[in-house]
């Protein structure tokens, strides 16, 4: 009887691992998923909102 006790006291604890682990992907995928979006925030903030002006045709070579 004790080998059936401890075969059932490893999946119990099989179980719980299984469960946990799957916790900790998800709130792992939602962290990523929150460094992308800031990310990208970032980046937008970084992109300039007008274009910047191009000078190269009026350049005097001559000069």
């Amino acid at each position: 009887m004790e080998i059936s006790a401890d075969i059932a006291a490893m999946s119990v604890e099989m179980s719980m691992q299984k469960t946990a682990q799957a916790a900790q992907v998800s709130i792992l995928k939602k962290s990523m998923e929150a460094q992308e979006a800031a990310a990208a925030a970032l980046i937008e903030q970084m992109a300039p909102s007008t274009p910047a002006p191009s000078f190269g045709h009026l350049l005097n070579a001559y000069a």
